[in-house]
C-alpha cells in the first residue's frame, strides 16, 4: 500500500520514474524495508502522448477553476511553455506568454531553441490557466471576469531523459 501511495504521489508531483527506498519509521526505530521501482510521472515519447498530456493539462485546469469558483463560464488562457534551470529558477515564466507549439516538429524546435538560448536548461513544462465569469457576455464583451481561477502544469521535457526532442 505504501509503494502504491508513493507512486501516485510521484505522478501527482511530476516526479519521474525511479528506484525508491522504503523505510518504516516508528517512534523507537527506523527499519529498512528495501527498494522498489516507483512509476512516477512519464514524459511523452510520441506526438500522440504529448497531445494527450496537453489535453489533460487543459482538463485539469478547467476542473481546478470549477472547484475554486461559483462562476459558470470558463475560458482557457491557452497552454504555454515554462522552463527552469538546474537550480529551479525560472527561465521562462507563464507571464512571458510563450505559446506551446501545436505540432511535434514545433515542440522539437522549441526545445532546441531553449537549449541553445539557455545552456543550463533543466526542464520544460506545459502550463494552462483558466479565466472565469458569470456569463460569456461578461467574459468576452464587458471583460468582467476573474483571471487565473484554475491552472495546471505537466512536465514535458527533462534534461538527460529520453523524450521527443
Amino acid at each position: 500500500m505504501a509503494c502504491q501511495y508513493a507512486g501516485n504521489e510521484a505522478k501527482e508531483r511530476q516526479i519521474l520514474p525511479c528506484r525508491a527506498h522504503l523505510t518504516m519509521v516508528t517512534p523507537e526505530n527506523e527499519y529498512n524495508l528495501g527498494y522498489f521501482d516507483m512509476d512516477g510521472h512519464r514524459l511523452p515519447t510520441t506526438g500522440r502522448e504529448l497531445q494527450a498530456m496537453l489535453s489533460d493539462v487543459r482538463q485539469r485546469a478547467l476542473r481546478d477553476a470549477k472547484a475554486s469558483t461559483t462562476f459558470k463560464c470558463h475560458r482557457s488562457r491557452g497552454v504555454v511553455v515554462t522552463a527552469n534551470n538546474g537550480l529551479g529558477h525560472s527561465l521562462i515564466v507563464t507571464g512571458d506568454d510563450f505559446e506551446f507549439p501545436k505540432t511535434l516538429a514545433g515542440f522539437r524546435k522549441v526545445i532546441a531553441a531553449l537549449q541553445e538560448r539557455f545552456p543550463d536548461l533543466m526542464d520544460v513544462w506545459a502550463e494552462c490557466g483558466v479565466d472565469s465569469a458569470a456569463s460569456v457576455y461578461d467574459l468576452n464583451e464587458v471583460m468582467d471576469y476573474e483571471p487565473w481561477t484554475g491552472e495546471a502544469a505537466a512536465l514535458v521535457w527533462k534534461k538527460g531523459h529520453s523524450t521527443l526532442a
